[in-house]
C-alpha cells in the first residue's frame, strides 16, 4: 500500500484568493475552480483502493508479472482550527494478490492496526504527521518481528535478502523523516493538491518535493489541468501529470537496489543505467466541500541499461464510498 518508490510528493502551493460565498464555494466562476477543503469536526470518509503493478520486459505489451491488491481507508476529522485541520486515518479490509508471498503481505500489513493522525493547513494541504514516534515505536516491532517468519525457510538466498531488506529499513527507520515518508503515500494521493485556483483550460507549471526514505532529496516538475466543471453534479475534473528530476531519481533508485532485487527476484545491474518516471493523475472533487471523489494515479517507471528496458506502471484508483 505505501510503495517506497511511489511518486509521493508535497507540492509548493500558491495562496488562494477571491473565493465566492456560494453553494459551491469551490466554484469561483463558470469557467475557474479552487481547490479548498471545506470539512467539519466529526465529518468522515471512506476510500476504497484498488492497486495494480504490472512488470513489463522490451517492447512487449504483456506483463511477466502482475499483482493486483485492494484495501480501505477510513478519514475522520477529529480536530480544526482557523489554521488548520487533523484526520485520523485508519487502514482496514487489506486483500493481498493472490499469489503474494508471505514476505509482501507482511510489509503491506505494517500501516495496520494502529491510527495515523495528521494535519493539513485551512486549504487541505498536507502539513504535517503528528503521531510519528507512535508510528515509528510500532513499525521497528513489526520489522523485527517479521524476521521470525524466514526462520526455517529453506530459501537460503532469499531469506538473506528478505533480512538484509528487515535491518536496512530499520536503520532508515530510526529516523522520524523516514518513518513520515513512508506513510505518506495514500495521504498525498488525497491531499497533494489543494490550495490552487486553475482556471479551465490553462495549465498550471508546479514545481515538486518528493518524500524519499533516506538522505535523498528529489525534486519535479508538473502541470495542473482544470479539464471539467459539472455545477449539477458538484464536481470537477482536475488532471495532473508529475516528472521528477531524471538523476535526482537515479540516486534515489540507486539507493534501493536490495528491493528491486526482491520484486525482480534476481539481481538487476545498475551499470549504465537510465531511469525515468512519469505519473498521471486524474481527480474528482467535490465542488461544495473538497473532499475527493476519486482519484486515479498511474506511475510509469522504465529502467534501461545494457541488457535491455524493463517498465513497471503501477496503477492507484481511490474511490470514495
Amino acid at each position: 500500500m505505501f510503495r517506497l518508490l511511489l511518486s509521493t510528493l508535497i507540492c509548493a502551493l500558491p495562496v488562494v484568493s477571491g473565493i465566492l460565498a456560494q453553494d459551491l464555494p469551490n466554484l469561483v466562476s463558470p469557467t475557474k475552480v479552487t481547490s479548498i477543503g471545506y470539512w467539519n469536526n466529526g465529518q468522515s470518509a471512506r476510500y476504497h483502493v484498488k492497486q495494480q503493478e504490472s512488470s513489463f520486459k522490451g517492447k512487449s505489451e504483456k506483463p511477466f508479472k502482475d499483482a493486483q491488491s485492494e484495501y480501505d481507508i477510513k478519514l475522520k476529522v477529529i480536530d480544526s482550527t482557523a489554521t488548520s485541520y487533523d484526520f485520523e486515518m485508519y487502514y482496514t479490509s487489506y486483500t493481498p494478490d493472490e499469489d503474494a508471498d508471505e514476505f509482501v503481505k507482511r510489509i503491506a500489513e505494517l500501516a495496520f492496526d494502529i491510527p495515523i493522525i495528521y494535519r493539513t493547513n485551512e486549504l487541505g494541504q498536507f502539513d504535517t504527521i503528528l503521531n510519528l514516534e507512535e508510528l515509528q515505536k510500532d513499525l521497528l516491532e513489526k520489522l523485527e518481528e517479521s524476521k521470525s517468519i524466514f526462520a526455517d525457510s529453506k530459501e537460503t538466498e532469499a531469506t538473506e535478502i528478505y533480512i538484509k531488506i528487515m535491518d536496512l529499513m530499520k536503520l532508515q527507520f530510526g529516523d522520524l523523516e523516514n518513518v513520515e515518508a513512508l506513510f505518506l503515500s495514500d495521504i498525498i494521493m488525497l491531499h497533494g493538491y489543494y490550495g490552487f485556483e486553475m482556471q479551465s483550460g490553462k495549465p498550471l507549471d508546479i514545481e515538486l518535493y518528493y518524500a524519499t526514505i533516506g538522505d535523498y532529496v528529489m525534486t519535479g516538475t508538473g502541470k495542473l489541468t482544470l479539464s471539467t466543471i459539472n455545477k449539477g453534479k458538484d464536481e470537477c475534473i482536475i488532471n495532473a501529470t508529475e516528472k521528477p528530476n531524471r538523476d535526482e531519481l537515479k540516486e534515489y533508485m540507486e539507493s534501493l537496489a536490495l528491493l528491486f532485487m526482491l520484486d525482480s527476484g534476481k539481481k538487476f545491474s545498475m551499470e549504465e543505467l537510465n531511469i525515468t518516471m512519469n505519473t498521471k493523475r486524474k481527480m474528482k472533487m467535490e465542488l461544495s466541500t473538497g473532499w475527493m471523489n476519486s482519484v486515479v494515479n498511474t506511475s510509469t517507471t522504465k529502467l534501461t541499461n545494457k541488457k535491455g528496458e524493463q517498465r513497471k506502471v503501477v496503477v492507484h484508483e481511490y474511490v470514495r464510498q
